[in-house]
């Protein structure tokens, strides 16, 4: 069979060889077309539009004040040794940030020796250091003989004493010389304080090697001035120490402790209680209304866990005396202020009660989703269903 040649005018026909109705529709769709866009072009020669008169809308913009450029606040420069409260304040720190700053400069002697100082301070990061830096200024603090010159033990070992005060050396006696005097000699603030209340609180420095018992004096500080100390042995005879006397320790006796009625000067009597905790016990128990076990003394801020491991067998626990309180009675402020219960557990339990009834046992809890079970246990020793 013949293979028809392909005649591409064959193919153009019968792609738009349609039938009549289908003619007839395009026509009608064009002509439609064409109606609109002569109407959107003539539209304007038969509808004028109405003019608006703009004058008084004009006037109210011309009227209208111009934006104030918004100023930027530019702190003013400050001597860090000088300034007071409000001069820090324009740097954009708070009063009580501002009394962190000053209670510092006077703990390190009264004055920064350095702006850097100032970063060592625990409310400014580096952050907060950068912004400050360029308006902070200090001047030097001109040592003389009879001043003094403090440092923090953090600067201990990072910045050394002027020369000047480094080559004041004198014979001293460690259990005469003053802070001063120390502080000069070019002892560190916390070197000084230390060997001062070492003399006064645990005894006289009877040799130069005594010396080193002070913990932040060590053999190379001992290098520097061993040559220097001159102790008198006679000061430590005439001058006695009773007040040093070791006070005879006290008995404790150990006795058993019924933690529901116990008060602070029974509690007080236990070896490791002294008066801050046994309030803190007392304080607690009354807010929970009493303990239904001893385990419950650990849940009691600022007392240490070793202290009550070692009168644990001492205590006993009366759960007769115990407060409950009626869950189907109850306000929502009443059994908020128990510690046991938060808002979003009152909250639970009372939705629960107003929509399902009273509670009759402990284990119509458990239906209340979602408390665990020993959220449960614990708090059933604190509740009546009446």
């Amino acid at each position: 069979m013949a293979r028809k040649k392909f005649n591409l005018t064959d193919h153009f026909i019968e792609l738009f060889d349609v039938f009549k109705h289908e003619r007839r529709g395009v026509l009608c769709f064009g002509t439609l077309i064409v109606l609109v866009l002569l109407l959107n072009y003539s539209l304007s020669f038969w509808v004028k539009a109405p003019k608006i008169d703009t004058s008084q809308l004009d006037s109210l913009i011309a009227a209208r004040p111009k934006p104030v450029k918004e100023k930027i606040f530019t702190p003013n420069a400050i001597e860090v040794n000088a300034a007071d409260t409000s001069d820090w304040m324009q740097l954009g720190f708070s009063k009580r940030q501002v009394s962190v700053i000053l209670n510092y400069k006077d703990a390190i002697g009264g004055a920064f020796r350095s702006t850097d100082q100032v970063q060592n301070i625990f409310i400014i990061d580096s952050f907060k250091y950068r912004q400050i830096r360029p308006y902070l200024n200090i001047k030097e603090i001109q040592v003389e003989e009879d001043s003094v010159y403090l440092t923090t033990a953090a600067e201990k070992r990072q910045e050394p004493f002027d020369d000047e005060i480094a080559e004041l050396k004198f014979a001293f006696d460690p259990n005469k010389i003053s802070y001063d005097s120390l502080i000069l000699l070019g002892f560190y603030s916390s070197q000084a304080t230390s060997l001062i209340k070492f003399r006064e609180k645990i005894k006289f420095f009877q040799t130069p090697e005594d010396l080193l018992e002070l913990y932040l004096y060590d053999n190379s500080d001992h290098s520097k001035y061993a040559k220097y100390i001159e102790i008198d042995s006679g000061y430590s005879k005439s001058h006695p120490n009773d007040f040093r006397a070791k006070k005879p320790e006290r008995v404790w006796e150990v006795k058993e402790i019924e933690l529901n009625t116990a008060d602070t000067s029974d509690l007080e009597a236990l070896y490791g209680i002294g008066a801050y905790s046994a309030s803190r016990i007392v304080q607690y128990r009354n807010q929970l209304g009493g303990f239904y076990s001893a385990d419950q003394l650990y849940e009691v801020k600022g007392i240490r866990k070793e202290t009550l491991d070692n009168l644990f067998e001492g205590f006993l626990v009366d759960t007769t005396v115990i407060k409950k309180i009626n869950i189907n009675t109850c306000s929502f402020k009443e059994m908020l202020t128990h510690p046991y219960f938060d808002y979003y557990e009152t909250k639970l339990l009372f939705d629960y009660r107003n929509e399902q009834g009273k509670f009759i046992y402990l284990q119509d809890l458990k239906k209340v989703d979602p408390l665990p079970d020993y959220f449960i246990d614990k708090v059933g020793h604190y509740l009546i269903f009446e």
